[in-house]
């Protein structure tokens, strides 16, 4: 087939000229329309990304880079994880309302939501390496401020603005487009299996800290959290390498600031269905779960020893889940499982306004609730890369985490200021019913490229037509 320089025709428009090894012209609309796949590459300034992906690094050290990943945001998500494990503590010692640290803990958030789109444009430009390893370091010195904090404004400082930098940092849009431009193949598995490290930091971090806690006081366990942030920096320094250099020319040679890139993309309905989705996502999850989850077990009456066990078993499960839902984005439509998925964790939040003093019913809680938690990012990160391009899913991402961090935010805020309101918690566990189903309803906007047939696809000029392959 003789090249052609015409301009690529999308359902009847003209677009922006191409070269000449995209002689293409849809005959059909096509919702993904930034993302086309396979033959027809995700292109940036012209240049197919898979081009680009074929430098990635060998398969011997993608596990390293997937590794390096998970701890990053183990560590991120254990520092968020510590604002439930310390609530009592702070409390008792410092005379603080619940109220008063869940406001520390939205502002963590909402830093996290002004610094989050910027890093993730940040990697998608010049790589995730430099990104990672300043985020652990700021979470590093936040840490270290928490542990040696004396007074609220202090608090205030080292953990609502410090940590909520580094969580913007060492975030998921950064993982997401480490991943996705490193791994060739099953994707989805690898960034579940990176992704989990939001619950490694639950599993691993928090039951030993709760652990040290009673042994060594919080002060000495949170310095040494802090030296195992730091530790995740220099990992991220020497493990990830820079970026392949077909990679990184692709990222420095994108047109346009941030702004730019994704002004095409917030029109459409499949941003918004991913957007609302993943706010209300962040509401139920990280605001309610992650931090009401054992000051809500110990208002019922259980050690804080049983309410870490609760936690431990949801962090376990929470790992399963997001292992198991990056297994299955790979095989299905992910569209599906993402509203199977908030239908579930919608079940689950049912369970808690019946626990009393039965600690079965907790752990079965922190099961459904654990399998259905993050099990979410492999999903949405997969469905932003086929609606949007990989060479974009960080700054995408980056945006849909803004509207998770606002949402975990509320959330936070919401449970603490409904206890001290009516000194139980049914009214956010209520709450996160309804939101949990407007979640789903938000996620049946965003179709699955991958699952629609074939779109027919012509040269320019040619009356025969061929049939692209799926979208993937």
């Amino acid at each position: 087939m003789a090249p052609c320089k015409e301009p690529l025709q999308v359902c009847g428009s003209e677009r922006d000229p191409v070269p000449s090894r995209l002689p293409m012209q849809i005959a059909a609309p096509v919702e993904g329309e930034f993302a086309l796949r396979n033959g027809v590459q995700d292109r940036l300034d012209g240049v197919p990304l898979h081009d680009a992906m074929e430098t990635s690094p060998s398969p011997n050290k993608v596990p390293l880079v997937i590794a390096v990943a998970f701890l990053a945001l183990a560590v991120s998500f254990g520092t968020r994880a510590i604002l439930g494990l310390g609530m009592q503590e702070w409390t008792r010692e410092f005379g603080w309302s619940r109220s008063e640290v869940s406001v520390v803990g939205s502002l963590a958030l909402v830093v996290m939501a002004v610094t989050v789109p910027l890093a993730g444009y940040a990697a998608d430009r010049w790589g995730a390496r430099p990104i990672l390893g300043i985020g652990c370091l700021t979470l590093a010195g936040s840490l270290i401020a928490v542990s040696y904090m004396t007074s609220y404004w202090r608090f205030i400082l080292g953990y609502g603005l410090l940590s909520g930098a580094g969580f913007g940092l060492a975030s998921l849009p950064v993982i997401g487009s480490l991943v996705l431009r490193r791994v060739k193949s099953r994707q989805g598995l690898a960034t579940g299996i990176a992704t989990s490290g939001t619950t490694g930091g639950q599993l691993l971090i928090i039951p030993a800290l709760a652990a040290f806690f009673p042994l060594i006081g919080w002060r000495a366990a949170i310095f040494g959290f802090a030296a195992l942030a730091a530790f995740a920096a220099l990992l991220a320094c020497v493990f990830i390498g820079r970026d392949p250099p077909r990679i990184r020319d692709v990222g420095q040679e994108a047109q346009g600031g941030i702004l730019t890139r994704l002004k095409p993309v917030v029109t459409t309905r499949a941003f918004h269905g991913l957007f609302w989705s993943f706010a209300l996502c962040g509401f139920t999850s990280t605001g309610i779960v992650e931090t009401h989850l054992i000051p809500f077990a110990q208002i019922c009456g259980f050690s804080t020893g049983a309410a870490t066990g609760a936690y431990g078993i949801f962090a376990l499960f929470n790992l399963v889940g997001m292992v198991s839902a990056g297994f299955i984005a790979d095989r299905s439509d992910r569209r599906r499982l993402l509203v199977a998925i908030y239908i579930l964790r919608a079940i689950a939040f049912v369970i808690p306004l019946f626990v009393g003093a039965d600690y079965p019913l907790l752990l079965a809680f922190s099961f459904l609730v654990g399998i259905a938690f993050y099990a979410t990012f492999p999903a949405t990160i997969g469905l932003s890369a086929a609606h949007f391009g990989k060479a974009n899913v960080g700054s995408v991402v980056g945006v849909l985490t803004v509207g998770h961090a606002l949402g975990a935010a509320a959330g936070a805020w919401f449970g603490g200021y409904a206890y001290d309101l009516f000194l139980r918690y049914d009214a956010m566990w209520i709450g996160s019913v309804v939101l949990a189903l407007c979640s789903a309803m938000f996620a049946m906007l965003v179709s699955d490229p991958r699952s629609r047939p074939p779109e027919r696809f012509v040269a320019a000029g040619s009356d025969a037509p061929e049939t692209a392959p799926r979208y993937s």
